[in-house]
């Protein structure tokens, strides 16, 4: 679901923990339209949503929204890099040095442009090479991929939301 790189990470593990709030929020509208709904949804919110990664995703989401910042770090990992693999790494015309885990998440050639101006262009490392990913220092587990602790969030939603849509669907056929 999210990946690493280039700054998509950032946003997509933005998107998870204010969209996945706002659905919850929407579904709480049941509570007073379906029958029962409210003892339903506070037993299933806990078996879904209690566990570390959705505590964190719930509390970012208050940070990102009230404080206008995601928490995150860069971890990196080399596995092999030698002078010779840098010849395997994409360069662009007027590219200077090259980035591994730059503050976006990716990994890249700075390059120089007709103006003066310096800007990325992001490569991906081959993974006999190394990998690059975000990491969340705030996590109880601290330097946690974002990715792992987002896609945790993002199937407890999703497996809340198929027994919202099948608890509503009973409810109503009664």
């Amino acid at each position: 679901m999210i990946s690493g790189g280039q700054g998509e990470a950032r946003v997509g593990l933005r998107n998870v923990a204010v969209f996945g709030r706002m659905v919850t929020f929407a579904i709480n509208h049941l509570r007073s339209q379906v029958s029962g709904f409210e003892e339903w949804d506070t037993k299933a919110k806990s078996r879904h949503f209690d566990r570390p990664e959705c505590h964190y995703m719930y509390k970012l989401r208050n940070v990102i929204e009230k404080e206008a910042r995601t928490p995150t770090s860069v971890a990196v990992y080399i596995s092999s890099f030698n002078s010779e693999d840098i010849g395997r790494l994409q360069r662009p015309t007027g590219a200077t040095r090259f980035l591994f885990g730059d503050h976006q998440g990716g990994n890249g050639w700075v390059v120089k442009g007709a103006d003066g101006k310096e800007e990325m262009f992001y490569v991906s490392l081959p993974p006999e090479i190394g990998q690059t990913w975000l990491t969340l220092p705030e996590f109880e587990t601290a330097h946690k991929p974002a990715a792992e602790v987002a896609n945790t969030y993002a199937d407890a939603l999703t497996n809340y939301l198929m027994d919202v849509t099948a608890f509503v669907h009973e409810a109503s056929s009664q």
